[in-house]
């Protein structure tokens, strides 16, 4: 945001970048609805349908209420929960975008549900005439997960279908 700032003939003009923020919601977050949309992973269907059905007002004070009871230190003003979760969802968007939003691509949904894998082995373009894939291991939960790029543009998923929460 440009400011100019006047007093009698001088100006002065100075650009600054301004932040809004609220008790209670983690600062990567511009928008309830979004953020509520971005929960999709996390909720279960009675509380998806609640959150998304409500309005503007009670959808705040229903997303504030979940990440409430989720707090492990109440305590204190941070909910380290909900700031990592939507930290999560931005690397997901910035990090696994395609043709969907980062947060929804299958990828994007590991990443929030699971975070950083422990390794990740990807196929050589130049050695491989197979698809491309990456293989995710999380090992202190003994899982892997392949993605396969389905169609030579970045476009991976899933090679089996996920069902489960991570958090």
């Amino acid at each position: 945001m440009d400011i100019i700032l006047t007093q009698g003939k001088d100006k002065k003009s100075a650009s600054v970048i301004l932040s809004v923020t609220r008790s209670g919601i983690s600062s990567t977050i511009n928008d309830i609805a979004q953020a509520v949309e971005n929960m999709r992973y996390i909720l279960e269907d009675d509380e998806w349908k609640k959150l998304s059905k409500a309005k503007d007002v009670e959808k705040e004070s229903l997303f504030l209420e979940y990440w409430e009871s989720r707090d492990p230190t109440p305590e204190t003003s941070e909910n380290e929960v909900m700031d990592e979760y939507f930290s999560r969802v931005n690397y997901s968007n910035g990090n696994f975008k395609s043709y969907l939003p980062g947060w929804k691509t299958d990828m994007g949904m590991i990443y929030i549900l699971f975070g950083p894998p422990d390794e990740i082995q990807r196929t050589n373009p130049s050695t491989s005439t197979a698809s491309l894939y990456q293989v995710w291991s999380y090992y202190k939960i003994s899982k892997q997960f392949v993605f396969r790029d389905q169609n030579g543009f970045g476009d991976y998923r899933l090679d089996t279908p996920f069902l489960g929460a991570g958090l």
